[in-house]
Protein backbone atom coordinates (compact mmCIF):
# COMPACT_ATOMS: atom_id res chain seq x y z
CA UNK A 1 0.00 0.00 0.00
CA UNK A 2 1.36 3.47 -0.91
CA UNK A 3 2.48 5.90 1.74
CA UNK A 4 0.36 8.84 2.70
CA UNK A 5 1.29 12.33 1.52
CA UNK A 6 2.25 13.50 5.01
CA UNK A 7 4.66 10.60 5.44
CA UNK A 8 6.24 11.32 2.05
CA UNK A 9 6.75 14.99 2.90
CA UNK A 10 8.42 14.00 6.18
CA UNK A 11 10.71 11.52 4.40
CA UNK A 12 11.83 14.19 1.93
CA UNK A 13 12.54 16.65 4.74
CA UNK A 14 9.96 19.15 3.49
CA UNK A 15 7.97 19.18 6.74
CA UNK A 16 8.91 18.82 10.40
CA UNK A 17 6.92 16.41 12.58
CA UNK A 18 5.50 19.42 14.47
CA UNK A 19 4.29 21.06 11.25
CA UNK A 20 2.65 17.83 10.07
CA UNK A 21 0.97 17.32 13.44
CA UNK A 22 -0.49 20.85 13.36
CA UNK A 23 -1.70 20.34 9.79
CA UNK A 24 -3.36 17.02 10.71
CA UNK A 25 -5.15 18.65 13.65
CA UNK A 26 -6.53 21.27 11.26
CA UNK A 27 -7.45 18.54 8.78
CA UNK A 28 -9.50 16.74 11.44
CA UNK A 29 -11.22 19.98 12.36
CA UNK A 30 -12.09 21.05 8.80
CA UNK A 31 -12.25 17.84 6.79
CA UNK A 32 -9.98 19.40 4.12
CA UNK A 33 -7.32 17.41 2.25
CA UNK A 34 -3.94 17.41 3.98
CA UNK A 35 -2.25 18.89 0.90
CA UNK A 36 -4.74 21.76 0.83
CA UNK A 37 -4.11 22.45 4.52
CA UNK A 38 -0.33 22.49 4.04
CA UNK A 39 -0.56 24.90 1.10
CA UNK A 40 -3.07 27.22 2.79
CA UNK A 41 -0.85 27.44 5.88
CA UNK A 42 2.03 28.53 3.63
CA UNK A 43 4.22 25.58 4.65
CA UNK A 44 4.92 24.45 1.07
CA UNK A 45 4.27 25.47 -2.52
CA UNK A 46 2.11 23.46 -4.89
CA UNK A 47 5.30 22.66 -6.87
CA UNK A 48 6.89 21.01 -3.81
CA UNK A 49 3.96 18.65 -3.31
CA UNK A 50 3.71 17.84 -7.00
CA UNK A 51 7.41 16.93 -7.16
CA UNK A 52 6.97 14.48 -4.28
CA UNK A 53 3.85 12.97 -5.89
CA UNK A 54 5.74 12.60 -9.17
CA UNK A 55 8.46 10.55 -7.45
CA UNK A 56 5.95 8.47 -5.52
CA UNK A 57 3.89 7.56 -8.57
CA UNK A 58 6.85 7.46 -11.03
CA UNK A 59 4.72 9.74 -13.23
CA UNK A 60 5.59 13.18 -14.62
CA UNK A 61 4.11 16.12 -12.69
CA UNK A 62 2.63 19.24 -14.25
CA UNK A 63 2.28 22.87 -13.17
CA UNK A 64 -1.22 23.61 -14.45
CA UNK A 65 -0.72 27.35 -13.92
CA UNK A 66 1.52 27.32 -17.00
CA UNK A 67 -1.07 25.75 -19.32
CA UNK A 68 -4.20 26.91 -21.10
CA UNK A 69 -5.88 23.96 -22.86
CA UNK A 70 -7.74 24.80 -26.05
CA UNK A 71 -11.56 24.83 -25.99
CA UNK A 72 -11.50 21.72 -28.18
CA UNK A 73 -9.42 19.82 -25.62
CA UNK A 74 -11.55 21.01 -22.69
CA UNK A 75 -14.70 19.87 -24.48
CA UNK A 76 -13.47 16.25 -24.67
CA UNK A 77 -14.45 15.60 -21.03
CA UNK A 78 -17.84 16.75 -19.64
CA UNK A 79 -17.55 19.47 -17.02
CA UNK A 80 -19.55 17.47 -14.45
CA UNK A 81 -17.03 14.62 -14.72
CA UNK A 82 -14.06 17.01 -14.45
CA UNK A 83 -15.41 18.55 -11.24
CA UNK A 84 -16.57 15.27 -9.71
CA UNK A 85 -13.29 13.41 -10.33
CA UNK A 86 -10.79 16.28 -10.25
CA UNK A 87 -9.27 15.66 -13.68
CA UNK A 88 -8.09 18.25 -16.22
CA UNK A 89 -7.53 17.56 -19.93
CA UNK A 90 -4.28 19.30 -20.85
CA UNK A 91 -3.34 18.57 -24.47
CA UNK A 92 -4.13 16.30 -27.40
CA UNK A 93 -1.41 14.97 -29.69
CA UNK A 94 -2.69 12.72 -32.44
CA UNK A 95 -4.69 10.08 -30.51
CA UNK A 96 -3.10 10.62 -27.08
CA UNK A 97 -4.87 12.83 -24.54
CA UNK A 98 -2.74 14.09 -21.65
CA UNK A 99 -4.83 14.41 -18.48
CA UNK A 100 -3.79 15.82 -15.09
CA UNK A 101 -5.01 13.67 -12.20
CA UNK A 102 -4.41 13.44 -8.46
CA UNK A 103 -3.70 9.68 -8.47
CA UNK A 104 -2.47 8.12 -11.73
CA UNK A 105 -2.96 4.65 -10.16
CA UNK A 106 -6.73 5.12 -10.12
CA UNK A 107 -7.34 2.88 -13.11
CA UNK A 108 -11.12 3.29 -12.88
CA UNK A 109 -10.77 6.96 -13.87
CA UNK A 110 -8.16 6.20 -16.55
CA UNK A 111 -10.41 3.52 -18.10
CA UNK A 112 -13.51 5.74 -17.96
CA UNK A 113 -11.65 8.61 -19.63
CA UNK A 114 -10.39 6.32 -22.39
CA UNK A 115 -13.90 4.99 -23.04
CA UNK A 116 -15.47 8.47 -22.83
CA UNK A 117 -13.03 10.21 -25.19
CA UNK A 118 -11.97 7.38 -27.48
CA UNK A 119 -8.33 8.43 -26.88
CA UNK A 120 -5.29 6.85 -25.29
CA UNK A 121 -4.91 8.49 -21.87
CA UNK A 122 -1.48 9.69 -20.72
CA UNK A 123 -1.79 10.71 -17.05
CA UNK A 124 0.34 13.37 -15.37
CA UNK A 125 0.15 14.06 -11.66
CA UNK A 126 -0.95 17.35 -10.01
CA UNK A 127 -1.80 18.31 -6.45
CA UNK A 128 -5.51 18.41 -5.57
CA UNK A 129 -5.17 22.09 -4.68
CA UNK A 130 -3.71 22.80 -8.13
CA UNK A 131 -6.42 20.75 -9.87
CA UNK A 132 -9.22 22.68 -8.12
CA UNK A 133 -7.65 26.02 -9.04
CA UNK A 134 -7.20 24.98 -12.67
CA UNK A 135 -10.76 23.63 -13.02
CA UNK A 136 -12.24 26.91 -11.79
CA UNK A 137 -9.85 28.85 -13.99
CA UNK A 138 -10.59 26.85 -17.17
CA UNK A 139 -14.31 26.13 -16.72
CA UNK A 140 -15.36 29.15 -14.67
CA UNK A 141 -16.49 29.35 -11.07
CA UNK A 142 -19.51 27.38 -9.88
CA UNK A 143 -20.64 30.49 -7.95
CA UNK A 144 -20.89 34.21 -8.78
CA UNK A 145 -17.20 34.89 -9.34
CA UNK A 146 -14.78 32.97 -7.13
CA UNK A 147 -14.83 29.50 -5.65
CA UNK A 148 -16.68 29.10 -2.39
CA UNK A 149 -14.34 27.19 -0.12
CA UNK A 150 -14.27 26.32 3.54
CA UNK A 151 -11.87 28.69 5.27
CA UNK A 152 -10.10 25.82 7.01
CA UNK A 153 -9.27 27.67 10.23
CA UNK A 154 -10.70 30.04 12.77
CA UNK A 155 -7.48 32.10 13.02
CA UNK A 156 -8.62 34.74 10.52
CA UNK A 157 -12.09 35.19 9.11
CA UNK A 158 -13.66 37.91 7.05
CA UNK A 159 -17.43 38.25 7.36
CA UNK A 160 -19.26 37.53 4.11
CA UNK A 161 -21.10 40.87 4.13
CA UNK A 162 -19.49 43.09 1.46
CA UNK A 163 -19.79 46.21 3.62
CA UNK A 164 -17.90 44.55 6.46
CA UNK A 165 -14.58 44.61 4.57
CA UNK A 166 -14.30 48.40 4.99
CA UNK A 167 -12.44 48.31 8.31
CA UNK A 168 -9.91 45.60 7.40
CA UNK A 169 -6.41 46.88 6.66
CA UNK A 170 -4.34 45.50 3.78
CA UNK A 171 -1.64 43.89 5.98
CA UNK A 172 -4.42 42.12 7.92
CA UNK A 173 -5.90 40.76 4.69
CA UNK A 174 -2.55 39.35 3.62
CA UNK A 175 -1.56 38.07 7.08
CA UNK A 176 -4.57 35.74 6.99
CA UNK A 177 -4.71 35.09 3.27
CA UNK A 178 -3.42 31.55 3.56
CA UNK A 179 -6.54 30.47 5.46
CA UNK A 180 -9.02 32.45 3.38
CA UNK A 181 -11.12 31.23 0.47
CA UNK A 182 -10.07 33.01 -2.72
CA UNK A 183 -13.49 34.67 -2.96
CA UNK A 184 -13.11 36.32 0.46
CA UNK A 185 -9.54 37.42 -0.21
CA UNK A 186 -10.53 39.02 -3.53
CA UNK A 187 -13.62 40.66 -2.06
CA UNK A 188 -11.51 42.21 0.69
CA UNK A 189 -9.04 43.59 -1.86
CA UNK A 190 -11.86 44.93 -4.07
CA UNK A 191 -13.45 46.70 -1.11
CA UNK A 192 -10.11 48.19 -0.08
CA UNK A 193 -9.59 49.52 -3.60
CA UNK A 194 -13.18 50.79 -3.75
CA UNK A 195 -12.75 52.74 -0.50
CA UNK A 196 -9.69 54.54 -1.89
CA UNK A 197 -7.06 52.79 0.21
CA UNK A 198 -5.03 51.88 -2.88
CA UNK A 199 -5.08 51.94 -6.66
CA UNK A 200 -2.09 49.64 -7.25
CA UNK A 201 -0.28 47.04 -5.16
CA UNK A 202 3.40 46.50 -6.02
CA UNK A 203 4.84 43.08 -5.10
CA UNK A 204 8.65 42.86 -4.98
CA UNK A 205 9.71 39.21 -4.73
CA UNK A 206 13.37 38.68 -3.86
CA UNK A 207 14.37 35.14 -2.95
CA UNK A 208 11.98 33.84 -0.31
CA UNK A 209 10.75 37.31 0.70
CA UNK A 210 7.91 39.43 -0.70
CA UNK A 211 7.47 43.14 0.03
CA UNK A 212 4.23 44.89 -0.86
CA UNK A 213 4.13 48.65 -1.52
CA UNK A 214 0.89 50.60 -1.84
CA UNK A 215 0.08 53.32 -4.37
CA UNK A 216 -2.49 55.73 -3.01
CA UNK A 217 -3.53 59.07 -4.57
CA UNK A 218 -0.74 58.72 -7.12
CA UNK A 219 2.02 58.21 -4.54
CA UNK A 220 3.87 55.00 -3.67
CA UNK A 221 3.84 54.78 0.10
CA UNK A 222 3.93 52.29 2.93
CA UNK A 223 5.09 48.68 2.77
CA UNK A 224 4.56 45.37 4.53
CA UNK A 225 5.76 41.77 4.18
CA UNK A 226 2.97 39.20 3.71
CA UNK A 227 3.40 35.41 4.04
CA UNK A 228 5.18 34.48 0.81
CA UNK A 229 3.48 31.33 -0.43
CA UNK A 230 -0.17 32.35 0.17
CA UNK A 231 0.42 35.79 -1.42
CA UNK A 232 2.06 34.29 -4.50
CA UNK A 233 -0.69 31.66 -4.76
CA UNK A 234 -3.33 34.42 -4.80
CA UNK A 235 -1.41 36.25 -7.53
CA UNK A 236 -1.15 33.00 -9.49
CA UNK A 237 -4.91 32.56 -9.13
CA UNK A 238 -5.48 36.09 -10.47
CA UNK A 239 -3.06 35.39 -13.35
CA UNK A 240 -5.05 32.32 -14.33
CA UNK A 241 -8.29 34.32 -14.33
CA UNK A 242 -6.61 36.90 -16.58
CA UNK A 243 -5.69 34.15 -19.03
CA UNK A 244 -1.94 34.49 -18.45
CA UNK A 245 0.11 31.42 -19.28
CA UNK A 246 3.83 32.09 -19.18
CA UNK A 247 6.92 30.34 -17.94
CA UNK A 248 8.23 31.47 -14.56
CA UNK A 249 10.45 34.51 -15.02
CA UNK A 250 8.81 35.70 -18.26
CA UNK A 251 7.16 39.15 -18.43
CA UNK A 252 3.36 39.05 -18.48
CA UNK A 253 0.27 41.25 -18.53
CA UNK A 254 -3.45 40.48 -18.37
CA UNK A 255 -6.84 41.98 -17.53
CA UNK A 256 -10.31 40.71 -16.74
CA UNK A 257 -13.58 42.13 -15.46
CA UNK A 258 -15.61 40.71 -12.58
CA UNK A 259 -19.01 41.63 -11.22
CA UNK A 260 -19.55 41.83 -7.50
CA UNK A 261 -23.05 42.75 -6.40
CA UNK A 262 -24.10 45.78 -8.41
CA UNK A 263 -20.54 46.84 -9.27
CA UNK A 264 -18.09 45.84 -11.98
CA UNK A 265 -14.34 45.83 -11.33
CA UNK A 266 -11.45 45.72 -13.78
CA UNK A 267 -8.55 43.60 -12.49
CA UNK A 268 -5.16 44.09 -14.18
CA UNK A 269 -1.96 42.23 -13.31
CA UNK A 270 1.50 42.52 -14.85
CA UNK A 271 4.94 41.22 -13.99
CA UNK A 272 8.54 41.93 -14.94
CA UNK A 273 11.65 40.01 -13.80
CA UNK A 274 14.74 41.84 -12.52
CA UNK A 275 18.19 40.66 -11.44
CA UNK A 276 17.23 39.56 -7.93
CA UNK A 277 13.62 38.51 -8.45
CA UNK A 278 10.31 39.74 -9.85
CA UNK A 279 8.12 42.86 -9.69
CA UNK A 280 4.35 42.26 -9.96
CA UNK A 281 1.75 45.05 -10.12
CA UNK A 282 -1.92 44.46 -9.29
CA UNK A 283 -4.46 47.17 -10.21
CA UNK A 284 -8.12 47.02 -9.13
CA UNK A 285 -10.45 49.61 -10.65
CA UNK A 286 -14.15 49.99 -10.01
CA UNK A 287 -16.17 50.81 -13.11
CA UNK A 288 -18.22 53.94 -12.73
CA UNK A 289 -21.85 53.27 -11.90
CA UNK A 290 -22.70 56.57 -10.25
CA UNK A 291 -23.75 59.81 -11.94
CA UNK A 292 -21.78 60.32 -15.16
CA UNK A 293 -19.26 63.16 -15.08
CA UNK A 294 -19.50 65.87 -17.73
CA UNK A 295 -17.00 68.55 -18.67
CA UNK A 296 -18.55 71.14 -16.36
CA UNK A 297 -17.87 68.83 -13.38
CA UNK A 298 -14.09 68.54 -13.80
CA UNK A 299 -12.91 71.88 -12.40
CA UNK A 300 -11.96 73.86 -15.51
CA UNK A 301 -12.38 77.64 -15.34
CA UNK A 302 -15.26 79.13 -17.31
CA UNK A 303 -12.84 80.65 -19.82
CA UNK A 304 -10.89 77.41 -20.31
CA UNK A 305 -14.06 75.32 -20.65
CA UNK A 306 -15.39 77.68 -23.32
CA UNK A 307 -12.09 77.53 -25.23
CA UNK A 308 -11.98 73.74 -24.93
CA UNK A 309 -15.54 73.25 -26.20
CA UNK A 310 -14.81 75.59 -29.09
CA UNK A 311 -11.78 73.54 -30.12
CA UNK A 312 -13.87 70.35 -30.07
CA UNK A 313 -16.36 71.65 -32.64
CA UNK A 314 -14.12 70.57 -35.50
CA UNK A 315 -14.76 67.27 -37.30
CA UNK A 316 -11.19 65.99 -37.56
CA UNK A 317 -7.77 66.43 -36.00
CA UNK A 318 -5.75 65.05 -33.07
CA UNK A 319 -6.33 66.28 -29.52
CA UNK A 320 -3.61 65.18 -27.09
CA UNK A 321 -4.08 64.59 -23.35
CA UNK A 322 -0.67 64.19 -21.73
CA UNK A 323 0.05 63.58 -18.04
CA UNK A 324 1.68 61.04 -15.71
CA UNK A 325 -0.41 58.04 -14.69
CA UNK A 326 -3.28 58.58 -12.21
CA UNK A 327 -3.73 62.21 -13.26
CA UNK A 328 -7.39 61.95 -14.26
CA UNK A 329 -6.91 62.13 -18.03
CA UNK A 330 -9.16 59.10 -18.64
CA UNK A 331 -11.99 60.83 -16.75
CA UNK A 332 -11.49 64.00 -18.81
CA UNK A 333 -11.49 62.09 -22.09
CA UNK A 334 -14.61 60.11 -21.18
CA UNK A 335 -16.45 63.26 -20.13
CA UNK A 336 -15.44 64.82 -23.47
CA UNK A 337 -16.59 61.76 -25.39
CA UNK A 338 -19.89 61.79 -23.51
CA UNK A 339 -20.50 65.46 -24.32
CA UNK A 340 -19.63 65.46 -28.04
CA UNK A 341 -20.50 61.95 -29.31
CA UNK A 342 -23.99 62.96 -30.47
CA UNK A 343 -22.41 65.00 -33.32
CA UNK A 344 -20.69 61.96 -34.80
CA UNK A 345 -22.06 58.99 -36.68
CA UNK A 346 -19.72 56.25 -35.39
CA UNK A 347 -17.78 56.61 -32.12
CA UNK A 348 -15.21 54.06 -30.91
CA UNK A 349 -12.97 53.77 -27.84
CA UNK A 350 -9.78 51.67 -27.79
CA UNK A 351 -8.34 51.32 -24.30
CA UNK A 352 -7.21 48.68 -21.83
CA UNK A 353 -8.80 48.20 -19.45
CA UNK A 354 -12.08 49.84 -20.41
CA UNK A 355 -12.95 51.65 -17.17
CA UNK A 356 -16.21 53.22 -18.27
CA UNK A 357 -18.84 52.20 -20.79
CA UNK A 358 -20.64 55.00 -22.61
CA UNK A 359 -23.90 54.35 -24.40
CA UNK A 360 -23.59 54.76 -28.15
CA UNK A 361 -19.81 54.17 -28.16
CA UNK A 362 -18.22 50.91 -29.33
CA UNK A 363 -15.57 49.90 -26.75
CA UNK A 364 -12.62 47.70 -27.70
CA UNK A 365 -10.26 46.35 -25.03
CA UNK A 366 -6.95 45.26 -26.65
CA UNK A 367 -6.11 43.10 -23.62
CA UNK A 368 -9.04 40.85 -24.55
CA UNK A 369 -7.47 40.03 -27.93
CA UNK A 370 -4.07 38.63 -26.85
CA UNK A 371 -3.44 37.11 -30.29
CA UNK A 372 -3.27 40.64 -31.73
CA UNK A 373 -0.52 43.11 -30.87
CA UNK A 374 -2.04 46.38 -29.49
CA UNK A 375 -0.47 48.42 -32.30
CA UNK A 376 -1.79 46.00 -34.92
CA UNK A 377 -5.17 46.17 -33.21
CA UNK A 378 -5.04 49.96 -33.40
CA UNK A 379 -4.33 49.77 -37.14
CA UNK A 380 -7.35 47.49 -37.57
CA UNK A 381 -9.44 49.97 -35.59
CA UNK A 382 -8.43 52.79 -37.91
CA UNK A 383 -9.82 50.79 -40.83
CA UNK A 384 -13.26 50.75 -39.18
CA UNK A 385 -14.21 54.13 -40.71
CA UNK A 386 -15.07 55.74 -37.34
CA UNK A 387 -15.82 59.46 -37.06
CA UNK A 388 -14.78 59.90 -33.42
CA UNK A 389 -12.02 57.78 -31.84
CA UNK A 390 -10.73 57.65 -28.28
CA UNK A 391 -7.32 55.96 -27.86
CA UNK A 392 -6.23 55.07 -24.35
CA UNK A 393 -2.46 55.21 -24.88
CA UNK A 394 -0.29 56.53 -27.72
CA UNK A 395 2.91 56.88 -25.70
CA UNK A 396 4.91 54.92 -28.28
CA UNK A 397 5.96 56.40 -31.65
CA UNK A 398 4.12 53.61 -33.49
CA UNK A 399 0.83 54.42 -31.75
CA UNK A 400 1.38 58.16 -32.28
CA UNK A 401 1.84 57.59 -36.03
CA UNK A 402 -1.40 55.61 -36.16
CA UNK A 403 -3.28 58.39 -34.32
CA UNK A 404 -1.91 61.03 -36.71
CA UNK A 405 -2.93 58.89 -39.68
CA UNK A 406 -6.50 58.58 -38.34
CA UNK A 407 -6.83 62.31 -37.66
CA UNK A 408 -5.54 63.27 -41.11
CA UNK A 409 -7.90 60.71 -42.60
CA UNK A 410 -10.99 62.56 -41.42
CA UNK A 411 -11.62 61.46 -37.80
CA UNK A 412 -11.51 63.48 -34.58
CA UNK A 413 -9.07 61.58 -32.36
CA UNK A 414 -8.86 62.01 -28.58
CA UNK A 415 -5.60 60.37 -27.51
CA UNK A 416 -3.81 59.97 -24.18
CA UNK A 417 -0.05 59.76 -23.66
CA UNK A 418 2.00 59.29 -20.50
CA UNK A 419 4.59 62.01 -19.94
CA UNK A 420 5.33 64.87 -17.56
CA UNK A 421 3.97 67.48 -19.98
CA UNK A 422 2.47 67.71 -23.48
CA UNK A 423 5.48 69.65 -24.71
CA UNK A 424 8.00 67.06 -23.48
CA UNK A 425 5.94 64.39 -25.24
CA UNK A 426 5.89 66.28 -28.56
CA UNK A 427 9.67 66.78 -28.37
CA UNK A 428 10.18 63.09 -27.57
CA UNK A 429 8.06 62.05 -30.57
CA UNK A 430 10.02 64.37 -32.88
CA UNK A 431 13.30 62.86 -31.65
CA UNK A 432 11.84 59.39 -32.25
CA UNK A 433 11.50 60.20 -35.93
CA UNK A 434 7.96 61.56 -36.29
CA UNK A 435 7.91 64.53 -38.64
CA UNK A 436 7.19 67.83 -36.81
CA UNK A 437 5.43 69.02 -39.97
CA UNK A 438 3.12 66.01 -39.82
CA UNK A 439 2.40 66.59 -36.11
CA UNK A 440 1.74 70.29 -36.71
CA UNK A 441 -0.76 69.37 -39.41
CA UNK A 442 -2.62 66.88 -37.22
CA UNK A 443 -2.58 68.29 -33.65
CA UNK A 444 -5.42 70.73 -32.98
CA UNK A 445 -5.06 70.96 -29.20
CA UNK A 446 -3.05 69.74 -26.21
CA UNK A 447 -4.10 69.39 -22.60
CA UNK A 448 -1.95 68.73 -19.57
CA UNK A 449 -3.52 67.68 -16.29
CA UNK A 450 -2.91 66.71 -12.66
CA UNK A 451 -5.37 65.33 -10.13
CA UNK A 452 -5.57 67.08 -6.75
CA UNK A 453 -7.41 66.23 -3.52
CA UNK A 454 -10.23 68.63 -2.65
CA UNK A 455 -10.07 70.05 0.84
CA UNK A 456 -12.95 68.91 3.02
CA UNK A 457 -15.35 71.90 3.19
CA UNK A 458 -16.55 70.81 6.64
CA UNK A 459 -13.20 71.17 8.40
CA UNK A 460 -11.09 73.47 6.19
CA UNK A 461 -10.04 76.74 7.78
CA UNK A 462 -8.19 79.83 6.57
CA UNK A 463 -4.66 80.36 7.85
CA UNK A 464 -1.96 82.98 7.47
CA UNK A 465 0.85 81.63 5.22
CA UNK A 466 4.50 82.46 5.84
CA UNK A 467 6.15 85.28 3.92
CA UNK A 468 7.97 82.80 1.72
CA UNK A 469 4.75 80.96 0.81
CA UNK A 470 3.04 84.29 0.07
CA UNK A 471 5.84 85.18 -2.31
CA UNK A 472 5.57 81.81 -4.08
CA UNK A 473 1.79 82.12 -4.49
CA UNK A 474 2.09 85.71 -5.70
CA UNK A 475 4.74 84.68 -8.24
CA UNK A 476 2.53 81.87 -9.56
CA UNK A 477 -0.77 83.79 -9.63
CA UNK A 478 0.06 87.49 -9.64
CA UNK A 479 -2.25 87.95 -6.62
CA UNK A 480 -1.02 90.01 -3.66
CA UNK A 481 -1.76 88.92 -0.07
CA UNK A 482 -3.26 85.52 -0.98
CA UNK A 483 -5.40 83.65 1.55
CA UNK A 484 -4.95 79.89 1.84
CA UNK A 485 -6.87 77.05 3.50
CA UNK A 486 -6.03 73.90 5.43
CA UNK A 487 -8.23 71.04 6.64
CA UNK A 488 -7.67 69.34 9.99
CA UNK A 489 -9.88 66.30 9.38
CA UNK A 490 -13.34 65.45 10.67
CA UNK A 491 -15.90 62.64 10.61
CA UNK A 492 -17.21 63.81 7.22
CA UNK A 493 -13.83 63.13 5.58
CA UNK A 494 -12.80 60.18 7.81
CA UNK A 495 -10.16 62.39 9.48
CA UNK A 496 -8.24 62.81 6.21
CA UNK A 497 -9.01 66.47 5.47
CA UNK A 498 -9.80 65.43 1.88
CA UNK A 499 -13.15 64.98 0.18
CA UNK A 500 -13.15 64.18 -3.54
CA UNK A 501 -10.87 65.16 -6.41
CA UNK A 502 -10.46 68.12 -8.74
CA UNK A 503 -8.32 68.60 -11.83
CA UNK A 504 -5.65 71.20 -12.54
CA UNK A 505 -5.32 71.89 -16.27
CA UNK A 506 -3.36 73.58 -19.01
CA UNK A 507 -4.80 73.95 -22.49
CA UNK A 508 -3.36 75.22 -25.77
CA UNK A 509 -5.53 75.34 -28.89
CA UNK A 510 -3.94 78.41 -30.53
CA UNK A 511 -2.93 77.11 -33.97
CA UNK A 512 0.05 79.45 -34.47
CA UNK A 513 1.39 78.82 -30.98
CA UNK A 514 1.01 75.06 -31.40
CA UNK A 515 2.86 75.13 -34.72
CA UNK A 516 5.72 77.13 -33.20
CA UNK A 517 5.97 74.75 -30.22
CA UNK A 518 5.99 71.69 -32.48
CA UNK A 519 8.21 72.93 -35.29
CA UNK A 520 10.83 74.43 -32.94
CA UNK A 521 10.62 71.59 -30.37
CA UNK A 522 10.38 74.05 -27.48
CA UNK A 523 10.90 72.90 -23.89
CA UNK A 524 8.63 73.72 -20.95
CA UNK A 525 10.33 76.96 -19.96
CA UNK A 526 10.14 78.42 -23.49
CA UNK A 527 6.51 77.34 -23.82
CA UNK A 528 5.65 79.14 -20.58
CA UNK A 529 7.23 82.34 -21.84
CA UNK A 530 5.30 82.18 -25.11
CA UNK A 531 2.04 81.23 -23.34
CA UNK A 532 2.38 84.19 -20.96
CA UNK A 533 2.78 86.56 -23.93
CA UNK A 534 -0.39 85.11 -25.47
CA UNK A 535 -2.31 85.43 -22.18
CA UNK A 536 -2.58 81.65 -21.75
CA UNK A 537 -2.35 80.33 -18.19
CA UNK A 538 -0.68 76.96 -17.79
CA UNK A 539 -1.06 74.25 -15.16
CA UNK A 540 0.97 75.86 -12.32
CA UNK A 541 -1.27 78.92 -12.45
CA UNK A 542 -4.48 76.86 -12.54
CA UNK A 543 -3.45 74.75 -9.54
CA UNK A 544 -2.28 77.76 -7.51
CA UNK A 545 -5.56 79.60 -8.19
CA UNK A 546 -7.47 76.59 -6.87
CA UNK A 547 -5.38 76.83 -3.68
CA UNK A 548 -6.21 80.54 -3.31
CA UNK A 549 -9.90 79.72 -3.83
CA UNK A 550 -9.70 77.25 -0.92
CA UNK A 551 -10.36 74.17 -3.05
CA UNK A 552 -6.99 72.48 -2.48
CA UNK A 553 -3.98 72.93 -0.21
CA UNK A 554 -0.98 74.84 -1.49
CA UNK A 555 1.30 72.16 0.00
CA UNK A 556 -0.28 69.64 -2.36
CA UNK A 557 0.12 71.99 -5.31
CA UNK A 558 3.83 72.27 -4.59
CA UNK A 559 4.19 68.53 -4.07
CA UNK A 560 2.29 67.52 -7.20
CA UNK A 561 3.64 69.92 -9.84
Amino acid sequence: MGKKLGELLLEHGLLTPEQLKEAMVEQEHTGAKIGDVIIRRGLLKVDDIEEVLSRQFATPSINLANYMPSPQVLSLIPEWYVRENLVVPVSLKEKTLTVAVADPRDFRIIDELGFMTGKRISPVVAAIFSLKEAINGFYGEPTDGFEEESSGTDDFKIPRSYKSYADIKLPEIFSGIGSLPKKDAMNALLKAADSGRFSHLHFFRVGSQVTVKIRRSGRLEGSFKPPVHPAMELLQFIKSRAGILTREGDPFKGTFRIQHGESWFSVSISGMPFDEGEHIVLELTKAKNGPALHLKDLGMTTKMLSTYKGALKRDFGLFLYVAPILSGTTTTMHATLRDIKSRFGLSMAYEAPAKDFIEGVIHIDPSQTPHLDPIDGLRVLLAQDADLILIGDISSPEAMRAAIQASLGGALVLARAKDTSPFNFITRMARAGISPTLMASAIVGVMGQRLLDRLCPHCSREYVPTSRVKEEVEEMTGLAAPQLMRASGCKECAKTGKLGKIGAFELITNAKLLQKIIMEELDDSKVRELAAKEGINLIHYDAAIKAVEGLVSFEQVKGTL
